[in-house]
């Protein structure tokens, strides 16, 4: 899993998240009436709001550095975060209690490049579970036409000026399709007023997984899909348009 050394420092400023997306999961944290474990927190934009609305939430990611974030964030909020945040791997965890809900949200769980990462994952999260629980999982719907029809290279170049400086990023994206890999690079250039710019790189791997693939990942790991919504208003037409599933599964 990667460290995100740079991507920590300027996470909030361009990942905004995804249509009604805290809304959703923290409607399910509240109606499983019980602990809920969040894998790959980040920079706390789903967990933090879930803490202050009373939700009994524990929580993990990879990266120290987008701990150290939330850590920030939760400090100036005046979240009690004790006990609660920690750094773990998705692939090689470990709680001495059992959750009611698991989410993996943002589409952290395409950070497991290869099936035996995956199936290690959804393993530790059905043992992490009571008999009943509910794993919830969000990534993108991939998309054939555009796979097929792209020009690989630079897909994002995006400026936002702040008071005392502005960073602009550009992303480039490479795609293996033997694999079903995609290879992004972000490049940061963080201009302040003295006009001084610094460079920042980071590059990381993520999965694509179709439908029916991962019906099969959750048979394997003994999940029954409970439900398979296409947005995060809970419509069950799919469609790539949209650019999202979310995945119901019950231990």
């Amino acid at each position: 899993m990667y460290k995100f050394e740079h991507i920590s420092k300027f996470y909030d400023i361009f990942s905004k998240g995804l249509n009604q997306d805290v809304k959703f999961y923290l409607n399910e944290a509240k109606k499983s009436k019980g602990k809920v474990l969040e894998i790959a927190v980040g920079t706390g934009r789903i967990s933090l709001p879930l803490l202050e609305a009373g939700v009994d939430l524990y929580g993990f990611d990879a990266s120290q550095n987008m701990i150290n974030v939330l850590e920030d964030k939760a400090k100036n909020k005046k979240i009690d975060t004790k006990g609660r945040i920690k750094k773990a791997d998705m692939r090689n965890f470990k709680y001495p209690h059992k959750f009611d809900l698991i989410i993996i949200p943002y589409r952290a769980f395409l950070h497991n490049i290869t099936p035996d990462d995956q199936v290690k994952t959804l393993n530790l999260c059905h043992k992490h579970l009571k008999e009943g629980g509910k794993l919830i999982i969000n990534f993108f719907f991939p998309n054939p036409y555009a796979m097929v029809n792209r020009k690989e290279g630079k897909e994002t170049d995006i400026t936002v000026k702040r008071k005392d400086f502005s960073v602009r990023l550009q992303g480039y994206s490479r795609h293996d399709y033997t694999k079903q890999l995609i290879h992004i690079k972000h490049v940061y250039r963080v201009k302040n007023k003295g006009k001084k710019i610094k460079e920042f790189i980071e590059e990381f791997t993520l999965a694509w997984i179709g439908v029916n693939e991962f019906r099969h990942l959750a048979a394997r790991t003994n999940f029954k899909v409970k439900h398979l919504y296409g947005d995060f208003k809970k419509r069950k037409e799919l469609k790539i348009k949209r650019g999202e599933l979310i995945w119901v599964l019950e231990k």
